[in-house]
């Protein structure tokens, strides 16, 4: 909370008001399986992926409606609708984000405050990157031979950089999406349809 708090308060020193909240801290788990989940383990991922976006949201939504309305988008995870294997803290985690921007849009709609999220995929950058070299070497590939087989899975044929993925997200933070609330768009190559 207090983090939270000194980052709305050095935006509200620096610009003089707060507009748009874009959420996109994230913590992945521990990878354990459920029957051996940790629930400690469970609750630091929560402290992160949820109650980091809840306190950001209870700092930023006063000083938004201060100044007549806003846009908060939080970046989720296709974890929620997938549930992978042994992500189940991370999963749930991202599940309840989901939830939380879309009771939130209903709860601030009438304070002009906009709440969207994106469901991203894979994105091509240092997760990925740490993620494949284990999957790589396991199988005896490279890393590289990993994110060309990891772009099979999407239809479009390429794993979304993250350039790609920050378009959809200005997009809702803007007024282009001026009448869009309490949705996510899903970001990812299209690896699976909602």
């Amino acid at each position: 909370p207090d983090s939270c708090g000194r980052l709305v308060d050095a935006t509200l020193e620096r610009f003089g008001r707060v507009d748009v909240l874009i959420q996109n801290a994230h913590h992945e788990g521990d990878w354990a399986p459920v029957v051996d989940a940790d629930p400690d383990a469970w609750r630091t991922v929560f402290d992160v992926n949820v109650f980091g976006a809840l306190h950001l949201v209870q700092r930023c939504v006063p000083r938004m409606r201060e100044v007549g309305g806003g846009a908060i988008v939080l970046v989720n995870s296709g974890a929620a609708l997938r549930n992978p294997p042994r992500m189940a803290a991370y999963s749930a985690s991202k599940s309840a984000l989901a939830v939380l921007a879309r009771t939130l849009a209903l709860e601030v709609g009438g304070w002009g405050i906009r709440v969207n999220g994106v469901f991203l995929g894979p994105v091509d950058g240092e997760n990925l990157h740490r993620l494949g070299a284990g999957a790589a070497a396991a199988s005896g590939t490279t890393i590289d031979e990993w994110l060309v087989d990891k772009a099979t899975e999407m239809p479009l044929g390429s794993v979304p950089t993250p350039d790609e993925c920050a378009r959809p997200v200005v997009f809702l933070a803007s007024d282009y999406a001026s009448q869009v609330t309490g949705q996510h768009l899903s970001v990812n190559g299209g690896q699976w349809c909602t």
